[in-house]
């Protein structure tokens, strides 16, 4: 049963294949790129204040996300 379940819970939240579609490097014009500063507000970690106004001002009950929970879960 054990292995059962850590099956079910490796394919439900692991990694999904790859099914090998890439775009070409020519793909997007240089205009619709973003730039290296816009890349490093993108990575950037969140920070406490963020996250906790996320956390607040989410529905709890609302509509569930895409792995099928709502945020009350």
């Amino acid at each position: 049963m054990l292995s059962h379940a850590v099956d079910c819970y490796k394919k439900l939240f692991g990694e999904e294949e790859s099914i090998g579609v890439h775009l070409g490097e020519n793909f997007w014009e240089e205009e619709n790129k973003i730039s290296n500063d816009e890349n490093e507000v993108l990575e950037a970690p969140f920070s406490e204040e963020e996250i906790r106004v996320a956390v607040f001002e989410s529905y709890v009950e609302g509509a569930p996300g895409p792995d099928g929970f709502s945020f009350l879960f």
